[in-house]
């Protein structure tokens, strides 16, 4: 799939964990975070959306809050940098050394990402799991949609496991799925988590 469906899968994952624990973190930080998270995993591809990210998109982190609190304020000296793509030279080296969708797309990276949530966690106070929960769901979200297309992913490397699926990426989902998934995530907004879950769908 594409960086814009990745990123909006992680979105609607973001604010559904949100919704579900009824936290204090605003679930559209949430799923600004678990967007972000989603694209994580691409990190193994130079053209990808997250490869190609300058500096300067990080000053909008900035204003980002949980609770009363700015942690990422310092962000916002970013604005300076906005020529550099740090993040290219490392896709560069990652894609060479292990290609694309390898082990940057396995459970076992979701958990390491996870673990960047957790240290989140502790920095900014947010109470449990929730970031770690978020930023683990959002990388795994981007593994759930590569699996349904017809390359597929390995989500057990080194096992020979491989879970692949009907489409193509770049053809129709990619140009629906976004905003379907938009959908999908503003409808979580407004009724809550449990309209969604199996079962206990309400109309």
């Amino acid at each position: 799939m594409l960086g814009k469906t990745h990123f909006m899968g992680g979105v609607l994952t973001g604010i559904y964990l949100c919704e579900l624990h009824g936290i204090t973190l605003s679930p559209l930080v949430g799923g600004l975070l678990g967007g972000i998270a989603a694209l994580i995993p691409d990190i193994d591809e130079p053209h990808s959306l997250i490869s190609n990210q300058n500096l300067g998109e990080l000053s909008k982190l900035s204003n980002v809050k949980v609770g009363n609190k700015r942690p990422l304020k310092f962000m916002g000296l970013a604005r300076y940098l906005s020529w550099f793509k740090p993040l290219k030279p490392v896709s560069n080296v990652v894609n060479k050394t292990v290609g694309h969708r390898s082990y940057t797309h396995t459970i076992w990276f979701c958990g390491i990402v996870g673990l960047i949530g957790s240290l989140l966690t502790q920095i900014t106070g947010t109470t449990s799991l929730t970031l770690w929960e978020i930023i683990a769901g959002g990388a795994l979200s981007h593994l759930i949609l590569d699996g349904i297309t017809k390359a597929g992913v390995f989500p057990l490397l080194p096992l020979k496991f491989r879970i692949k699926g009907p489409f193509t990426t770049g053809k129709a989902l990619d140009i629906i799925g976004p905003y379907l998934l938009l959908g999908l995530s503003i409808y979580v907004l407004i009724h809550g988590h449990a309209n969604i879950l199996p079962g206990k769908i309400k109309i």
